[in-house]
């Protein structure tokens, strides 16, 4: 009665419309409030959809990140936003020490059908996510507007085999990392890198095959062909690894297989350039402070800018998900990677907006738009079992 009271009360408007003649009017009345309690129920029966005036969403959605400060303080202030605007929805939020024991724990999870509805986690990670059929293909499930805000090859990141496993948050690529106490210029190209080097300049750099494959592109070297073959064995590849060589050569030249260690290297000191992730910019502040921190474009080459890998943070969406907890999943995922929230986490994190409609501003966000000029030349990381032959081989 008192839910049929209220309905009625807001339908006034509308009623005060009609007039009641008195031989009608109470069954008119009854009618009227038969059909507003048959709305109320199929409404209320609608997955993902609340019976309040609003019209919005409710539920219970469980997410995970391996996030740490600013970036988690950033991340918790959007999702304080979502639930202001969304009072209906439950958004539960569990945080790791680090990315392989949050993928570790979501696959003991998901094998007993439990663990979050979606997860943030690196692009790098889809191929094993997907191959054990963890994540679930959303190419379906997303309009077309959404994915028209995205960056396209930071969209690319996150699809294989015609399946889309993923919204891109942030995207991410090899940088040249510089230390502000020991440098005045960065190298603008390889020559100059070369100089500086035998001037005694320190350089950090790993060898697997993601992390050196900058150089490929400055030589005019590409890894696959328009059939999608493999063509390393040509001049810009064998190029770019002559170069390797005679930098290789100089003393100041340490190269690794371990970028981890050389990422701690840089993080105590003491060392000019370290070759990494832009997503290493946070720890590498927190190590050294903000003001020592640079961040340029990788040094061009003779044929054209250096042109790494594109990777994206990314959400991944579980597959053990109920259909109402899908939709608030993609929600969420929708609302953190909108312009306005991307703009806060390039703002409060540094992090380079995945959606096309931000837009960073060079004297404010220095270190995120030399970031943002080296992701216009980078390549998406193919996800492929073509790719998966390059890395066996490499």
């Amino acid at each position: 009665i008192d839910r049929s009271a209220d309905l009625l009360k807001r339908a006034g408007p509308g009623l005060a419309r009609f007039r009641f003649e008195p031989r009608f009017g109470a069954r008119f009345l009854g009618l009227v409030i038969v059909a507003l309690l048959l709305t109320s129920v199929a409404a209320g029966c609608a997955p993902g959809v609340s019976d309040d005036e609003s019209g919005g969403l409710d539920g219970r959605v469980l997410r995970w990140h391996a996030w740490q400060d600013p970036e988690s303080e950033a991340l918790l202030g959007i999702v304080e936003r979502y639930r202001e605007l969304n009072p209906d929805v439950q958004v539960q939020v569990r945080d790791f020490a680090d990315e392989e024991a949050m993928l570790d724990a979501f696959a003991t999870a998901s094998a007993s059908g439990l663990g979050p509805d979606l997860f943030l986690a690196a692009s790098t990670h889809l191929r094993t996510l997907a191959n054990s059929g963890q994540i679930a293909d959303i190419h379906n499930e997303v309009s077309p507007d959404v994915l028209a805000r995205y960056v396209p090859s930071a969209l690319a990141t996150l699809e294989s085999n015609g399946a889309l496993y993923g919204l891109p948050e942030s995207q991410n690529t090899m940088v040249l990392f510089y230390n502000r106490n020991l440098v005045d210029a960065p190298p603008a190209d390889l020559d100059e890198m070369l100089d500086q080097l035998e001037e005694g300049a320190l350089v950090l750099m790993g060898t697997n095959f993601i992390d050196a494959f900058w150089g490929v592109q400055a030589f005019g070297g590409r890894l696959f062909d328009e059939n999608g073959q493999i063509i390393l064995d040509q001049g810009g590849f064998a190029n770019w690894l002559a170069y390797l060589r005679d930098a290789r050569d100089l003393p100041g030249m340490i190269m690794d297989s371990n970028r981890q260690v050389l990422l701690q290297r840089f993080a105590e000191g003491g060392v000019e350039y370290y070759v990494g992730k832009a997503s290493e910019l946070v720890q590498l502040q927190a190590a050294l402070g903000e003001a020592a921190v640079g961040i340029e474009p990788l040094p061009q080459g003779p044929l054209g800018p250096a042109g790494p890998f594109m990777e994206t943070r990314a959400f991944f969406f579980s597959r053990v998900s109920s259909s109402n907890q899908r939709d608030l999943a993609l929600d969420l995922a929708a609302f953190v990677t909108n312009a306005e929230q991307n703009a806060s986490l390039l703002r409060e994190a540094s992090h380079v907006p995945a959606n096309q409609d931000v837009r960073i501003n060079p004297r404010l966000n220095p270190l995120v738009n030399a970031i943002a000029r080296q992701a216009r030349t980078a390549s998406p990381l193919p996800t492929d079992q073509t790719m998966q032959t390059v890395l066996d081989l490499a």
